[in-house]
């Protein structure tokens, strides 16, 4: 199932992200698991429940094609807006624009080729994805069966 990239549904918090491709052919995808809280267990501070993901979780697919550059943060090094929401929140069309400016002027792309260029975000348990790109994302909802067809 198929969804506008700016709709994408706020409770989904907890992504784990399990693969990051590039196909080839200037298209990028990344594959997320929603995770969820799993059964109790002890730790060296006590109890505690793991966050996982499992066959009935749900998985998105976020395909940019024409994407001009990707960075991949680890999200515990990261950096936020302090007048944003904390990233893993969300996916969204970033308001502040470092890793825009910098694809700028390592690259020569522009706003003529390939198009006007933006800055997209997709925060997860794990990591930041930036995407500089002159397309939204194409956002596809999945099953672990089609998962393991991909």
């Amino acid at each position: 199932m198929k969804i506008d990239p700016l709709a994408f549904p706020a409770h989904i918090r907890r992504r784990e992200v399990l693969s990051i491709q590039d196909d080839g052919a200037n298209t990028l995808c990344v594959t997320t698991a929603h995770c969820h809280a799993g059964p109790p267990e002890a730790t060296i501070v006590g109890m505690a429940s793991p966050i996982i993901w499992d066959e009935n979780s749900d998985f998105w697919r976020f395909t940019w094609r024409k994407y001009v550059s990707v960075m991949i943060l680890n999200e515990s090094y990261a950096v936020g807006d302090p007048s944003e929401p904390p990233p893993q929140q969300r996916l969204r069309k970033a308001n502040h624009e470092p890793f825009l400016a910098f694809s700028r002027k390592v690259t020569w792309a522009n706003d003529a080729y390939p198009g006007p260029l933006a800055l997209w975000e997709l925060g997860s348990l794990n990591h930041i994805v930036q995407v500089v790109t002159s397309t939204p994302p194409e956002v596809e909802r999945m099953t672990m069966s089609q998962l393991k067809s991909l």
